[in-house]
């Protein structure tokens, strides 16, 4: 690999395969720790999102979502080069939920990758980054 002074795509993974969310700070790559956990009102809500099923993605895939309250949340879907491809608002219950994603979200065959965000802190993700392949 050589070095250049172009920005490079990076993916860090854990043991399960879970895509790591990074951040770089004063030419430092620094892994954030998030524990699906945040505090957009004075009680803590916990968030747990899992990767989705089918992968690939052929006509659709389901995202599992568990959460301790009900809320409004985001989920972006992102390119391989970080871009925005969509935006969908979601009202997860209270318990197991599922957000399904067909297959005319996406612009094209390819890898994708999601997060979830809280409608209330869109600078703080609350899962880890998973992995779509579209077929």
């Amino acid at each position: 690999m050589e070095i250049t002074s172009s920005p490079a795509v990076v993916e860090l993974f854990d043991r399960t395969s879970t895509i790591l969310t990074v951040t770089l700070k004063n030419g430092q790559v620094e892994v954030l720790d998030i524990t699906s956990s945040t505090s957009s009102t004075n009680q803590a809500e916990t968030i747990k999102v899992a990767a989705n099923a089918p992968n690939p993605l052929q006509t659709y895939t389901n995202i599992p979502v568990t959460t301790d309250s009900a809320q409004s949340a985001q989920l972006y879907l992102f390119d391989t080069s970080g871009k925005i491809v969509k935006v969908i608002g979601v009202q997860l219950q209270k318990g197991e939920n599922q957000i399904t994603l067909q297959r005319n979200l996406f612009p094209s065959k390819g890898v994708y990758y999601y997060q979830l965000f809280s409608n209330f802190e869109t600078n703080k993700p609350l899962s880890k980054g998973y992995r779509i392949v579209v077929l």
